[in-house]
């Protein structure tokens, strides 16, 4: 009788263990299958080439004007700087849009593969904390939908990685305020304006000529700029440099 029980619990184990065995290789088979699926090819294809992003943000930023970057201009920036064939991330193109989250599609190099990805992701602005904060929605390799944990721990390595960002409450964080000493002077470089559009991106950042006067007033009254004045033009010369900076340039 012991005998017949025990053979029954070890042919309902062995056949648990079976369907345990089977199920996980059914799922391993569509997983793999899903992943492999690439019907995006279209989606992260740079169509238009416009190399001119750096020279116009600059060029605005320098007086503090709004500057609207259309997709071309930044999807060929991303593809110039961050992708290539020797590289993790191949292609690269965003979408974006006014009411709706934008849309984020490429081709990267995963587990040994080249995978599509596509994501769409909610993007604010906080100008008081000085963050874009990205929220990721969906993201998809191939046709496989990826867990919220998965898209979470994902998004917290990426911010490990990098000192400009932060991960908190499923929200990815980018830094958008910068400062740069330089000995006792400073100069501050910050994101004014965010703004997603439909094909474009609104954005406008604080002037950078009006910074670069401030910071070049600071250091001619400070105490190496002084020296260095009065040693190249005199003490009147200094003197007479003083007044014209604290009563004409007043901050």
């Amino acid at each position: 009788m012991a005998k017949a029980t025990r053979r029954r619990w070890i042919i309902v184990l062995s056949v648990a263990l079976g369907a345990v065995l089977l199920a996980v290789g059914i799922y391993f088979a569509v997983y793999t299958t899903l992943i492999r699926q690439d019907n995006i090819r279209d989606k992260y294809t740079l169509t238009e080439r416009d190399d001119s992003f750096l020279w116009s943000a600059l060029k605005a930023s320098l007086k503090g004007d709004t500057f609207d970057a259309t997709e071309a201009q930044i999807n060929t920036y991303l593809d110039t700087a961050f992708c290539g064939e020797d590289k993790f991330l191949k292609n690269v193109r965003v979408y974006f849009h006014a009411q709706e989250p934008c849309e984020i599609y490429a081709r990267i190099h995963y587990n040994g593969q080249d995978l599509a990805l596509s994501a769409w992701a909610d993007m604010t602005f906080d100008s008081t904390e000085g963050v874009v904060g990205i929220q990721c929605r969906q993201i998809k390799l191939g046709e496989w939908t990826m867990p919220s944990w998965r898209v979470e721990n994902i998004l917290r390595d990426t911010a490990d990685k990098y000192e400009l960002m932060t991960f908190e409450e499923g929200i990815l964080y980018v830094r958008t305020r910068y400062e740069y000493h330089f000995g006792d002077v400073s100069f501050h470089l910050r994101l004014e304006e965010f703004s997603p559009q439909e094909g474009f991106l609104r954005c406008r950042t604080n002037s950078l000529s009006r910074e670069l006067l401030s910071a070049l007033k600071d250091y001619l009254l400070s105490d190496d700029g002084q020296e260095l004045f009065t040693r190249l033009f005199g003490e009147r010369t200094n003197r007479l440099k003083n007044f014209v900076l604290r009563y004409f340039f007043r901050s």
